[in-house]
């Protein structure tokens, strides 16, 4: 048995599917083509529109580089301007400050000059008040001399004012007599006369009577000093009924006590031993008693030592 005959494709088609196969080609060709070509037309596009940016940029950039440069060489010119103006100032300053200087130096100079002068005038000044207290001391010395001596009758110079020297004749004063003790303003004369024979011990009238002889009076006893003084300067005798007569009595009224320059005496002050008893009319101090319990009242004919007081020719001060 025959196999059956193939028959081939007919030339016909033969012709077309070539054809087909070969515009496939060529539109794989032209895709091939174009997708670069327009790759490169987008790039060259974007490349335009880079270059303009950029352009433009490069633009903008010497604008601002002008404005800048116009700007920083305002600036300069302004920076400049200071810094002659900051410099003429620094001179004026350097040439005020060197005259600041001169002129401090100058004013070290007179300030030291000063504290010299000050320095002298204060010692100077502390001199003067030392020598005006040495006169005012003097003054009142001469003045209170003067009272006490325009107060005497008779002046007795050779008691205060004994010669110094009997060949020169130079005198020489004490604020006391010879034999008068000196205790602040005062001078005293204690009549130590131990035994009592005839008149050497005297009433209390007879004693006030010797201390005026002598320019004086009997004592007055202001302060617990002045009382302390007078029984350091006083002798015991043997019984505590004498001792020495003060100048406190009460003959003018009874009960009164007044001191010989009239000024009052309270019984609750003073330094009594006991009360004063009627009768007993004159007081005294007896050194047998304690120094602070020391007076006595006693009748005033009885006799006893005593103590007169005057003012010191020369003020102590």
């Amino acid at each position: 048995m025959s196999s059956p005959k193939v028959e081939g494709p007919a030339p016909h088609s033969q012709h077309f599917g070539g054809v087909a196969v070969c515009l496939g080609v060529l539109c794989v060709l032209l895709v091939s083509a174009i997708l670069p070509l327009c790759v490169y037309c987008e790039y060259v596009d974007h490349k335009d529109t880079i270059i303009w940016t950029l352009e433009r940029c490069r633009l903008s950039k010497h604008v601002l580089l002008s404005t800048v440069s116009t700007a920083l060489s305002e600036h300069n010119i302004h920076l400049v301007r200071e810094l002659e103006q900051l410099t003429d100032e620094h001179i004026s300053l350097l040439a005020a400050n060197q005259d600041l200087m001169n002129l401090y130096c100058k004013l070290s100079v007179a300030n030291h000059i000063l504290q010299s002068d000050y320095i002298n005038v204060s010692t100077e000044n502390q001199q003067l008040k030392a020598e005006r207290m040495n006169l005012s001391r003097d003054r009142d010395g001469l003045n209170w001399t003067l009272g006490v001596i325009f107060q005497l009758k008779n002046f007795p110079v050779d008691n205060y004012c004994p010669y110094e020297d009997a060949n020169t004749k130079d005198r020489v004063c004490k604020p006391c007599q010879v034999g008068w003790v000196l205790f602040q303003s005062s001078c005293y004369l204690f009549l130590h006369i131990k035994v009592p024979f005839g008149h050497l011990w005297r009433t209390w009238q007879g004693s006030r009577q010797h201390c005026k002889n002598n320019n004086a009076d009997l004592v007055d006893i202001g302060s617990q000093e002045e009382q302390e003084f007078i029984l350091n300067n006083t002798q015991a005798y043997y019984d505590e009924d004498h001792g020495y007569w003060i100048g406190l009595t009460d003959i003018a009224e009874d009960g009164q006590w007044l001191w010989v320059d009239g000024r009052n005496q309270n019984l609750t002050d003073g330094f009594w031993k006991i009360q004063p008893v009627w009768g007993r009319d004159c007081a005294l101090t007896n050194p047998n008693n304690a120094p602070l319990a020391n007076w006595n009242a006693a009748p005033c004919g009885q006799r006893n030592r005593w103590i007169c007081e005057s003012k010191a020719l020369i003020w102590s001060g």
